[in-house]
């Protein structure tokens, strides 16, 4: 399968950290720096073993898998003691690694990977089981606080969950529990280590406030493009009322459920309409979904001992097919049009791996593939600072309101081409690939470097550049042999 765009991104951003990068200077990202310090395991590890990079990062990822699934096992096993949990681990084990598709190792994959054992902790709790903390009840927890922080805003999810508990039973202080307590102690760790170590990502977090927002879709946009996690979600959520489950399982399906209509909820609020922004609801309700199948075929009076497992695994077979098929036609896409030895034969990655032969380069675009992957995969050296030109689009639109708005999009702009003058005078990349025609998130015309050059500091660096390819959507522009 393909590296999937941003994760490669992280691959890259963590190898240059771990080469002495600071963030801003070095590293200009939309994300705070977490996503950065959990892939750096997987450089590290290709580093040492002489692993290819992504192949070194995907070992990484299918180890936290395999760290999910021990860790969410004994939950599953105490609601479903019999060989429906045994059925029930697999299928969590099998959505985890196979249900993301083009989307493994994005954040939201890495957040479920890392907090749906401590959701099913709690869920258990709320269902029933009762047991002191063990020491594999705080590592899931620990695991959750960091899954959850990838995305700091995503620790919504945990107080949703904390308050709903408390009022259910009429009782505020149940929201102070251990899991709020470890969550706490975690992040405060992290806010400490942002402090003293990252400071500098500060400087980005602020950026991407102010200028993130230029890819903001409107909602019905939004409602459209999870329109099947959607339509999943709610038919999951009904028939959570009406199956014929016991209490205590009950209670356990509403706890995912609840969970799961959180991540949805923060999925759109985030506008960007991204499929990976609601991977969390979706693999959280492939489990209920599961759950569910068991109850009904559980509810059979005349089914039981090997008959219940020979009825039960074709239902839950069935089932969970019905709700990956969402993803089939996506899956399918991407494996035709986007499986690596395709995706190196195109033009774009060709006219890269020719031109910049082994040597630095960069892309002027508002998208990051194809740049990225392509920037993992062939043996060149990537030269920006950041994966893509993602403060434009907000340029483009302040560029349009009123007086207030064009002047912070003239602020903008000088900042934007401050930072691909510093790259381009600080790297001398050999290549630049400018992105021509149509923008992801801008509306209208605009061609990049007109835009830059009505800075002159550009226009003097972007002299030694001439122009020697020409590609669907791109121009390639190579540096004079004389400038290097």
């Amino acid at each position: 399968m393909m590296p999937n765009h941003d994760s490669a991104v992280y691959v890259l951003e963590a190898q240059r950290l771990l080469a002495g990068a600071r963030f801003y200077r070095d590293i200009l990202d939309t994300n705070p720096p977490l996503v950065v310090l959990v892939t750096a395991p997987g450089v590290l590890l290709s580093t040492f073993t002489g692993l290819e990079l992504w192949t070194g990062f995907t070992v990484w990822i299918c180890f936290l898998i395999f760290v999910s699934w021990i860790l969410a096992y004994p939950y599953l096993r105490w609601a479903f003691p019999d060989q429906s949990g045994l059925l029930l681990s697999f299928a969590y084990l099998a959505a985890m690694a196979l249900f993301p598709t083009y989307d493994f190792s994005q954040r939201e994959h890495i957040t479920i990977l890392l907090s749906c054992p401590a959701i099913l902790w709690f869920a258990m709790r709320e269902a029933g089981r009762e047991a002191p903390l063990k020491i594999h009840d705080v590592i899931a927890l620990v695991l959750a606080a960091v899954g959850l922080l990838l995305k700091p805003f995503f620790l919504v999810v945990p107080i949703v969950l904390a308050v709903a508990r408390a009022a259910s039973r009429r009782d505020w202080r149940l929201v102070i529990g251990p899991e709020a307590v470890i969550v706490g102690m975690v992040s405060l760790l992290y806010v400490g280590l942002l402090c003293t170590y990252f400071r500098d990502s500060l400087a980005s977090i602020l950026l991407t406030a102010q200028a993130y927002f230029g890819f903001n879709l409107p909602w019905w946009s939004l409602i459209w493009n999870f329109k099947k996690v959607e339509l999943a979600f709610a038919a999951c959520a009904l028939l959570t009322w009406l199956a014929p489950v016991p209490e205590g399982r009950r209670v356990l399906l509403r706890q995912l459920i609840l969970a799961a209509g959180v991540f949805l909820i923060l999925a759109f609020f985030q506008r960007k309409g991204f499929s990976y922004h609601v991977l969390p609801t979706a693999l959280l309700t492939c489990l209920a979904s599961v759950v569910l199948a068991i109850g009904f075929v559980e509810a059979r009076p005349n089914v039981n001992g090997a008959t219940r497992v020979l009825a039960l695994g074709p239902v839950v077979a069935i089932l969970v097919c019905s709700f990956f098929c969402y993803r089939v036609g996506y899956y399918l896409y991407f494996d035709i049009g986007h499986r690596r030895a395709n995706f190196l034969a195109g033009e774009f990655p060709k006219a890269v791996g020719e031109l910049a032969a082994g040597r630095p380069w960069l892309a002027l675009d508002t998208n990051v593939f194809p740049a990225f992957p392509t920037a993992v995969l062939i043996n060149t050296r990537w030269s920006s600072r950041s994966d893509h030109q993602w403060i434009i689009p907000a340029i483009v639109k302040l560029s349009s309101g009123d007086f207030d708005d064009r002047a912070k999009a003239r602020q903008l702009q000088r900042l934007a081409t401050r930072f691909v003058v510093e790259d381009i005078n600080k790297n001398k990349p050999v290549l630049v690939a400018v992105a021509v025609g149509g923008h992801v998130a801008i509306d209208k015309v605009f061609e990049f470097l007109p835009f830059f050059s009505e800075d002159k500091d550009f226009r003097e660096a972007w002299g030694h550049y001439h122009l020697v390819k020409l590609t669907d959507g791109w121009r390639f522009y190579l540096r004079g042999p004389d400038q290097t």
